[in-house]
């Protein structure tokens, strides 16, 4: 359940293969049955399960993932026989992009190639007039096999609310678990 202004929605991929259940907030009751906040959020969950975030956010991902992705950039930039002293540039740079690709309010829209999932957040914002936030408090992992059984699991996060960067619960299938 949502607390306060919001919507719980779940949306189905691929023959039912992969499920995404997402939760949204927003600042009252009118905007949370607004089309476009219903759009918003069924909109984020195709997201969700065209590209398979691993963080809402880039300030949510642990420091020690991004010391291993550097790590993993910098093996492979010595075995391409990069100039040492360009790696760490080179490296901050693919960090940069890695958080394109992992963090969903980073991603570039798969529904509007020229925004953001965050710049499509900010603008039904300012649209509704209230704050609008997808809620990060817990994911559930679900793998859909073909006789029907499901398996899933959940994860609890202790996560502060903040505007744009909250989503309750995420229900993703045939893929590995969003790491937290």
């Amino acid at each position: 359940a949502i607390d306060g202004a919001g919507k719980a929605h779940a949306y189905v991929h691929m023959g039912g293969k992969v499920g995404v259940l997402i939760g949204a907030r927003t600042g009252s009751d009118a905007a949370a049955k607004a089309p476009s906040f219903e759009k918003f959020v069924d909109d984020s969950a195709m997201q969700i399960a065209a590209m398979a975030p691993s963080y809402l956010s880039a300030s949510e991902v642990p420091e020690e993932a991004k010391q291993k992705q550097s790590q993993i950039f910098a093996a492979q930039l010595a075995e391409e026989g990069k100039p040492e002293n360009a790696r760490p540039k080179i490296i901050e740079g693919k960090i940069a992009k890695w958080l394109k690709e992992v963090c969903l309010l980073e991603q570039t829209s798969v529904l509007e190639a020229e925004k953001t999932v965050e710049q499509l957040r900010a603008e039904l914002e300012k649209e509704l007039g209230t704050q609008v936030t997808l809620a990060e408090d817990q994911h559930a992992v679900g793998e859909f096999s073909s006789n029907g059984d499901t398996n899933v699991s959940s994860v609890d996060h202790d996560t502060a609310e903040r505007p744009g960067h909250s989503a309750e619960t995420m229900l993703r299938g045939n893929g590995p678990s969003p790491s937290r």
